[in-house]
């Protein structure tokens, strides 16, 4: 009653969680790899570690970690087209560094291929790229 009293506009708050992948998410998952044009082969989150963002009932995003030299490495990080915003992103990317800490790691490796994806990496975790390769700018990051 008070937000409404403060400001008519503003639209109630919608809660979002954070959960493990499950198998019946395979298809909304895929769906929203096949719109960012990756293929079946391609795809590996149904093999690895996933978190799945969502909203009310729906899964809107996820990210799924593999082990790479090491360290946990982002595979997938994706965000359904409609839903994009910077409040979602920071959820998803604060469940990426939740599950990197539960499995006992200090720090993962990012990497991106499209400028909206580096500034959120250099905003959010406060980190600049170490290397450039095949147009993939890669970050080594405090989880």
């Amino acid at each position: 009653m008070l937000r409404t009293l403060l400001h008519p506009l503003t639209p109630p708050r919608v809660s979002r969680s954070l959960r493990p992948y499950v198998a019946t998410d395979a298809g909304t998952c895929a769906a929203m790899l096949t719109r960012e044009g990756l293929t079946p082969e391609d795809m590996a989150f149904d093999r690895l570690p996933t978190v799945v963002l969502e909203e009310g009932v729906s899964a809107i995003g996820f990210a799924t970690l593999e082990m790479a030299h090491g360290r946990p490495h982002v595979v997938h990080f994706v965000i359904d087209r409609p839903c994009r915003t910077a409040a979602r992103a920071r959820c998803l990317m604060r469940g990426i560094r939740v599950m990197a800490r539960d499995a006992g790691f200090s720090t993962l490796i990012l990497h991106a291929c499209t400028d909206p994806v580096r500034r959120l990496i250099e905003y959010y975790f406060r980190a600049r790229p170490y290397i450039t390769v095949d147009g993939r700018t890669y970050y080594e990051v405090i989880a």
